[in-house]
């Protein structure tokens, strides 16, 4: 604390030309042990004490004697920003039991006794008193701390919260009411050393668990226990450690990828590559790790994808002069693209290629048989009545052909003149029932008629 929050600012103010009257009346009202004599420009001249009056007086001057020959004008003065501990040392070393403090421009703003210091440091106590109980009420460990009759003395909210009791259940208990640490600390304040960290596990969490002895002016007074809550932590090591194992499983799965592959980041720097694309380029792992793929890896283009969140399948590039077939797709977490990855074919294309003729051959040899299928299945039947060289005819009639093998009823729709009785024959007689086909004109029956036709009279 500084001088300038513990002195006495309502100080009494002399003139040389006061009397002893004037100094008594101001001692009494101010209830000061000292007063400052200031000159015409207000700076310090002197001071009088309540001794140096009570030693006029004793010596019999009257009361309308002026002070101005008995005013002391060897006086210890201290700066208004000098610290509490600065003004104690002036005045012991002084020998003195007041000091005027003096601003900046030397004038007087008050005065300091020994009992205001001794008030500052007392309120100083306090303030630190009081920022530390603050201090332990809002932190995130637990602690707990006892008397030196193992009684418990402080128990913050954290330690409420993991020992799931209220404060009141156990402050001003012995170490019993909290069997868990309570044989710790009582351990810790009888052989005045911090014990060794270790875990606890507590009602509603897994804490570690540090005990130290209270020590004051060599005497052990207490002890008390800090409890570190590790459940958020083991959960954040867990998550870690299972990021971990996919990283490693992921490391793995693309060394056994035939592929060159490669993965970047947000920023488009190169955070995995696997064995197959250190072959293709030709470099070394820690040539390309981190750095930008547009630099290492231009052909790749994977900023476009990091720009457009698109991917691109099948791009033919060349690389180190290889044919290469390139695919690229961002990675998306929360719908924000936050890497991409590509894969890149470049080994035994040729065999590809070969593979890609053969499959394009057997689907025209597919085609093939399927027409003929089309063409034998619908062959003798009264489909081949329906004359056509359209492939959606054709397409029609086997659709004929399929719905007439099954129990459904079939609806056949079409403009006037396009062959639908045709059709419905040709399904009729494949279908294979019983009984004539007989068309109804329902276009001439009026409406109101159409129940007694179907169903008679």
């Amino acid at each position: 604390m500084k001088v300038v929050d513990c002195m006495t600012h309502q100080f009494v103010k002399l003139q040389p030309t006061s009397t002893i009257q004037d100094v008594l009346e101001q001692f009494l009202q101010k209830r000061s042990d000292i007063g400052c004599v200031l000159d015409a420009n207000g700076r310090l001249a002197g001071i009088i004490s309540k001794y140096s009056i009570y030693r006029m007086l004793t010596s019999g001057y009257a009361l309308d004697t002026l002070i101005e020959p008995f005013i002391v004008h060897e006086v210890t003065t201290i700066s208004s920003h000098a610290t509490l501990y600065e003004a104690r040392d002036i005045l012991l070393e002084a020998k003195v039991a007041n000091a005027v403090i003096t601003d900046r421009e030397g004038r007087v703003c008050g005065v300091l006794g020994k009992g205001d210091i001794i008030q500052g440091f007392l309120l100083g106590e306090k303030r630190l008193a009081t920022q530390l109980a603050s201090l332990i009420e809002t932190l995130e460990d637990g602690v707990v701390g006892i008397d030196a009759n193992s009684r418990i003395h402080t128990f913050n909210p954290a330690a409420e919260r993991m020992f799931q009791l209220p404060a009141s259940s156990v402050l001003g208990r012995s170490t019993e009411a909290l069997p868990l640490i309570g044989t710790d600390l009582t351990y810790a304040m009888q052989t005045q050393f911090p014990a060794e960290s270790r875990k606890t596990r507590l009602p509603a969490s897994i804490a570690l668990s540090t005990y130290a002895p209270v020590v004051f002016q060599d005497e052990v007074i207490g002890a008390i226990a800090v409890l570190k809550d590790l459940t958020a932590y083991e959960k954040i090591a867990f998550e870690l450690e299972t990021t971990k194992k996919l990283e490693r499983t992921l490391e793995s799965a693309l060394e056994l990828a035939y592929d060159g592959i490669a993965i970047v980041d947000a920023d488009g720097q190169i955070s995995m590559v696997n064995d197959a694309l250190l072959e293709l380029y030709g470099a070394s792992r820690q040539n390309l790790l981190h750095a930008k793929a547009d630099e290492k890896l231009p052909e790749l283009d994977l900023a476009e994808t990091l720009r457009t969140g698109q991917e691109c399948v099948g791009a033919i590039q060349e690389v180190n002069g290889r044919r290469c077939v390139i695919t690229r797709m961002p990675i998306i977490r929360n719908e924000k693209s936050v890497g991409a990855i590509a894969k890149v074919m470049f080994r035994q294309l040729d065999h590809y290629r070969d593979l890609f003729s053969r499959l394009e051959h057997l689907e025209n040899e597919l085609s093939y048989y399927r027409g003929e299928y089309l063409r034998v299945t619908t062959l003798n039947t009264a489909l081949d009545h329906i004359i056509t060289r359209s492939p959606a005819m054709e397409a029609l009639k086997q659709q004929a052909y399929l719905g007439a093998q099954g129990s459904s009823t079939v609806l056949i729709t079409g403009e006037s003149g396009t062959g639908k009785e045709l059709f419905a024959q040709a399904v009729h007689e494949i279908s294979g029932r019983p009984g004539r086909f007989v068309k109804v004109n329902c276009a001439a029956i009026p409406a109101e008629l159409l129940e007694s036709e179907f169903f008679g009279y």
